[in-house]
């Protein structure tokens, strides 16, 4: 706040970079009416500048705080405003499209638009596919969502299949004990949790704790989360 209110120029670039970082220091926090003040000063300061690439990544980021309010409606809005932006400038390849489709994705998951959440999810990877190499976490990424789609369309065979892509590619790029192992092994007990196989979902379940209790407390939320599954299947 000093340091923007001794900035007389407020249409200055640093400005709006210092209102987008308090934007997202805010959003950390849970802040999401104060996160989303800060970055609409960024953006329209962003407008005045004609900078379309931080145009569009601020907008991606009030769509993240609309989306962290469970306001999919707007969040929809403001991805679709993004993508706009990102086609234009970049073209239908670029991975800040692929980072839209994403969002846009995940939004028609909340609201129960599984199809269009997996198309979405789909195009992203595509683009990823274009860009990184084939043993990019990323990639290891994209797949567990797609994978965590298929299981909310019922289709457990696919997800299951697009779950240990996800752990090929980790097994190639990061560190056997890296959270997104622990969230893809969590995603395949849910899984199979649904299919009613509880044997296979406790396995997985506690392979992902056994990374969760590595790297955090166990008050940690993914820590104590996984606990209550395997309770869960326990039974």
């Amino acid at each position: 706040h000093r340091y923007l209110n001794g900035i007389s120029h407020h249409h200055h670039p640093s400005v709006a970079d210092c209102c987008n970082s308090l934007g997202l220091v805010t959003h950390d926090k849970g802040m999401h009416e104060q996160s989303l003040i800060w970055f609409h000063k960024a953006l329209d300061i962003y407008k005045q500048l004609q900078n379309q690439t931080l145009m569009a990544d601020t907008i991606s980021n009030i769509a993240l705080v609309y989306f962290g309010k469970e306001d999919y409606q707007q969040a929809i809005v403001a991805y679709n405003e993004a993508l706009a932006i990102c086609i234009k400038e970049f073209g239908i390849d670029h991975e800040k499209v692929a980072k839209c489709y994403d969002g846009i994705g995940a939004v028609n998951g909340k609201v129960n638009r599984y199809s269009e959440a997996l198309a979405f999810k789909k195009m992203a990877l595509a683009i990823r596919e274009k860009h990184l190499p084939a043993d990019h976490p990323d990639l290891g990424q994209s797949n567990t969502c797609i994978g965590t789609t298929y299981m909310s369309l019922g289709d457990f065979e696919s997800a299951m299949w697009h779950y240990n892509k996800s752990i090929q590619i980790y097994e190639k790029s990061i560190p056997s004990d890296h959270p997104r192992f622990a969230m893809t092994f969590k995603q395949m007990g849910n899984t199979y949790e649904n299919m009613g196989d509880l044997k296979k979902a406790k396995y997985y379940c506690k392979k992902a704790a056994a990374i969760y209790h590595r790297l955090f407390r166990s008050n940690n939320v993914d820590a104590m989360d996984i606990e209550e599954r395997i309770k869960r299947v326990s039974k």
